[in-house]
């Protein structure tokens, strides 16, 4: 059995997420987040063939994550 602990991309910045009033478990990925991680999920799709359970935290970039 292989476990892979993966945090999530980069999120909006978080003092200025703040700033605004905002809930952090609410802060999402930034375009270049997703863009670096969909880049990371085709190489951890070569070197974990057979993945066959993602577990997420519940918080927006985590889940945004895991989606990928």
């Amino acid at each position: 059995m292989k476990i892979l602990l993966l945090r999530h991309a980069v999120a909006e910045d978080r003092a200025v997420f703040e700033q605004k009033g905002e809930i952090d478990r609410l802060r999402p990925l930034t375009d270049a987040g997703r863009q670096k991680m969909t880049k990371a999920v085709k190489g951890l799709k070569k070197a974990l063939p057979q993945t066959t359970i993602i577990v997420s935290s519940p918080s927006l970039g985590a889940r945004q994550t895991a989606d990928l």
